[in-house]
């Protein structure tokens, strides 16, 4: 992942299982980070499935910080 402020970037193989095998493929996502909360939108590409070879998923993640007494 590369990121400056709130924007990050990242990128790598996608793997899911199809018909009792493995379907590869590659991703990449941005995120936009405000905060406990980041909006990403990612974008895989399969190769091998025709009709559903390109998917775009956006979505949210919440984080809940963790405090650690020393």
């Amino acid at each position: 992942e590369i990121g400056l402020w709130f924007v990050g970037v990242d990128g790598g193989l996608a793997a899911r299982a199809i018909d009792g095998g493995l379907g590869l493929g590659a991703a990449g996502r941005l995120n936009l980070t405000a905060g406990l909360v980041t909006v990403f939108g990612r974008y895989v590409y399969w190769p091998e499935d025709v009709g559903a070879e390109h998917v775009v998923q956006i979505g949210f993640t919440f984080k809940i910080p963790v405090w650690e007494d020393e």
